[in-house]
């Protein structure tokens, strides 16, 4: 008998995204709930692999994606066997195997189906995507992907059609306006946002001064793990964000009113609470 192997079984078009993604792009792909694993893919080679739990390493939106990505476990090879792989797959509760050549080259995806009882096939897979696309979704005119879905106040995503929270701007303000609004949308519970405004002013700032904003921008990342209940990534994110800072203190640099020893302390005494 003839023994079912990978390269038979998988995806043969899975979706891919490029090496550079972005943290941030990644956790808009990963709000589909039907994604499960993104393929980060460069000259048709796999670099990495992305599930949600390796975001919550992620220090922010605007990291490399790559750099928290994992390979180990989470690929096949196209002559493995089908039967075998599926007992090794519900033993680990993982769904999706990425299936690469001897050279790391992506030659597909095993997908498990919700069942456990077989995998995917590409004409199945693209009549449920055809069939939950729905019109005109966070594309701008140049059919770029947006991010328009509506977020709660920790910036979790929202059902399409409910009402979120205001949206931050995009745009980097001035230094003291990015202070004044960060502070403002921390009074509001808005943790996430006011990361989004140190991020964005982190991205545009002199060199000598991104430890400064980025350092800040962590921090808020740090308070909203905490307020979703994430411990281990709230405390991930704290000492890094602190580090950050404390090295740019050590500067001498200029830090737009803030009291930084004080900064550092209130964010210690909010994740810990």
């Amino acid at each position: 008998m003839t023994t079912l192997t990978a390269a038979r079984a998988m995806l043969t078009r899975p979706t891919v995204h490029p090496a550079d993604l972005t943290v941030g792009a990644a956790h808009v792909a990963l709000e589909d709930p039907h994604v499960h694993l993104l393929l980060l893919v460069e000259d048709g080679r796999l670099l990495g692999t992305l599930d949600r739990s390796d975001l919550e390493r992620a220090d922010g939106e605007a990291q490399p994606a790559l750099e928290v990505a994992e390979l180990e476990g989470r690929t096949t090879s196209p002559d493995a066997d089908v039967a075998q792989l599926l007992e090794q797959m519900a033993a680990t509760g993982r769904r999706r195997l990425a299936v690469v050549d001897d050279g790391g080259t992506l030659l597909g995806l095993l997908c498990l189906k919700r069942s456990g009882g077989g995998f995917c096939d590409d004409a199945g897979v693209e009549a449920r995507r055809r069939d939950r696309a729905p019109e005109g979704r966070d594309r701008d005119p140049e059919g770029r992907a947006r991010q328009a879905r509506p977020r709660d106040a920790l910036g979790r995503p929202l059902p399409y059609g409910e009402t979120g929270v205001e949206p931050v701007s995009e745009e980097p303000l001035p230094a003291l306006e990015t202070v004044a609004s960060a502070r403002e949308l921390l009074a509001q519970g808005r943790p996430f946002s006011a990361h989004e405004v140190l991020e964005a002013r982190w991205k545009d700032a002199p060199e000598a001064e991104r430890p400064l904003w980025q350092g800040l921008a962590q921090l808020c990342v740090a308070l909203t793990h905490a307020a979703r209940g994430n411990a281990v990534g709230a405390a991930r994110l704290l000492e890094r964000g602190a580090g950050r800072v404390e090295e740019y203190a050590a500067t001498g640099g200029p830090t737009y009113g803030l009291d930084l020893a004080a900064e550092l302390a209130c964010a210690r005494r909010r994740v810990d609470a």
